[in-house]
């Protein structure tokens, strides 16, 4: 299995569609021709930047738009990269503001209910207050694990 994380930095960099569209085709093209055919790649999903609790507006709406758009093109390289029979899928990150309040999700099983009650958005981000770390990395681990079991149980990509 190959994750890959791509984008945040082009969203940043303000990189078009068209030239970020270029670098996940090759990036995507390079891990095919040096992994065995049986590798499975699950890309992670661009992050919406306007579900980030540290970005004011309108810098979060505008880098929004823009994670959307480079969003749509790693969209269309998996597709066409699908229709070659390739292992390929795209992982979703949930709002986790909107997944805080619900104590009972499955993705913070890990948290003692006691700590549930305490938990904030900080406790999902690294210092930066931009990259995952602590709860935001092990529910990144779970959310990639479900991307897997799911992908396996479509028998779509029997194990071999």
């Amino acid at each position: 299995v190959v994750v890959v994380s791509c984008g945040v930095n082009n969203v940043l960099e303000g990189s078009s569609a068209a030239n970020f569209r270029k670098e996940v085709n090759s990036l995507i093209d390079s891990i095919m021709e040096c992994c065995p055919v049986s590798t499975t790649i699950i890309m992670l999903e661009l992050i919406d930047f306007a579900h980030l609790p540290f970005l004011p507006w309108p810098l979060s709406k505008f880098l929004s738009w823009r994670s959307a758009s480079l969003q749509m093109e790693i969209e269309a390289s998996v597709r066409d990269r699908r229709k070659k029979s390739h292992r390929i899928e795209v992982a979703s990150y949930p709002n986790i503001a909107d997944s805080l309040r619900d104590s009972n999700n499955s993705l913070f099983d890990h948290i003692e209910q006691e700590e549930k009650e305490a938990l904030q958005l900080g406790h999902f981000y690294a210092d930066d207050n931009f990259h995952p770390a602590g709860h935001g990395n092990i529910i990144a681990g779970k959310l990639l694990a479900r991307k897997y079991k799911e992908m396996m149980s479509t028998g779509r990509f029997e194990s071999e």
